[in-house]
Order: structure tokens, then C-alpha cells, then sequence
């Protein structure tokens, strides 16, 4: 394969292809996470997909790509309650109309050896449906 060919093959891969871990599904509304910045700002906002490496969630804030975050997420039907450290990694979406944003972020720390644990042995359950 020449290097042109290589380059734009590996430009065409999508974000699925680069992820890591798995994603998986929540319904909006059925799983909570409360977020606090670095300056101790609280947003609270609701999961759309988690994996054993990161969340995407909606909130009401926009936060900068980088930005290092402590998160509590309570998992759906209230199975557990994760605490952590995350770091932002993109801005996903924004529906200027209600205000609301989507934002990506890479778990960077557990509280607990528990709360990884629980994430992993949660999602490999199959309560969530594989994310696209």
C-alpha cells in the first residue's frame, strides 16, 4: 500500500473505529450525572452513552476541551452511584435553541477500585444496548 493510500485510509475511519471501549446507550432522563469544575461550578445533566473509558452527557454549560472535572453518575434504576475525576474532551453538540450542550469526557480516575469495577461488571451485564 503506498502512503497515500495509507493516509487516506486512516482519514476515512470514523470515531467508532478509534474508540478504545465499547459504548453503550442510556436513555436521557434515565441516568444522572452531577459534574463540579475546577472554580466549583455544579452542572448537572443526563447520560447519553458511557463506556469503561469515558460519558457523553448533555448539561446546560459549555466546558472547555481540556478541562479536568470531578463527576458522580448514578447509573440506571439507581444500580450504583460512580465518583471520579474525568477530563472534557470535546464538545459533542449544542441545541441552541434550548441552551443545552453535549459534551465527551475521558475518565481519568476512579474514587474507588469498587466504582471501576462496577462500571465494567454493569456494562457486561447487557442492561444497555451498544452504542453506534
Amino acid at each position: 500500500m503506498q502512503l497515500a493510500e495509507l493516509v487516506k485510509d486512516r482519514s476515512a475511519r470514523t470515531d467508532r473505529d478509534r474508540r478504545r471501549h465499547r459504548r453503550y446507550a442510556v436513555r436521557p432522563m434515565y441516568s444522572s450525572i452531577r459534574i463540579r469544575t475546577e472554580n466549583d461550578l455544579v452542572l448537572d445533566g443526563h447520560i447519553h452513552d458511557l463506556a469503561v473509558g469515558g460519558v457523553r452527557f448533555e448539561c446546560d454549560e459549555p466546558l472547555p476541551e481540556n478541562a479536568k472535572v470531578r463527576f458522580e453518575i448514578e447509573l440506571p434504576g439507581g444500580a450504583a452511584t460512580l465518583r471520579g475525576r474525568a477530563s472534557i474532551i470535546r464538545l459533542a453538540d449544542e441545541d441552541v435553541r434550548t441552551g443545552s450542550v453535549v459534551l465527551a469526557a475521558s475518565f481519568e480516575r476512579f474514587e474507588t477500585r469498587i466504582d471501576s469495577a462496577t462500571l465494567t461488571r454493569y456494562l457486561e451485564q447487557g442492561c444497555l444496548l451498544r452504542a453506534a
